[in-house]
């Protein structure tokens, strides 16, 4: 979970580039990037957000979290998750079942790969 304003979430993303990058070739593997909670809606929004991956050529999969209403600061998956604080990431077993939760970024880009490919093998059983 993520958004275009979110320091942390950008500083993140090229570490979080090299995760996807080294699992592309992964069938087992998939990410997902949820904006949510920006202050723009509708097309603006969704310009704003395919504006930012461009510029930055992240090959990242986005996906938009839906506002609860229109104008909403309520977005639906971030509460479905009970996310609190961005960026957050998750990693999903095969069963679907939530493994790992990871909030924040300590500004550690290696350490980013490194912690993630950890929570896909526990995830992965291997």
């Amino acid at each position: 979970f993520w958004a275009t304003w979110c320091g942390p979430c950008k500083v993140s993303f090229p570490g979080m580039q090299k995760a996807v990058t080294k699992y592309a070739d992964n069938e087992n593997v998939e990410f997902l990037f949820i904006d949510t909670w920006e202050s723009t809606s509708g097309e603006a929004r969704e310009k704003g957000v395919s504006d930012f991956i461009k510029q930055n050529s992240y090959t990242f999969n986005v996906l938009m979290d839906t506002p609860k209403e229109e104008g909403s600061r309520e977005y639906d998956v971030v509460s479905a998750y009970e996310v609190e604080g961005i960026p957050t990431k998750f990693v999903l077993g095969p069963d679907g079942k939530i493994k790992f939760k990871a909030v924040g970024f300590d500004g550690n880009t290696d350490g980013l790969v490194e912690e993630l490919d950890m929570m896909i093998a526990l995830a992965a059983g291997q």
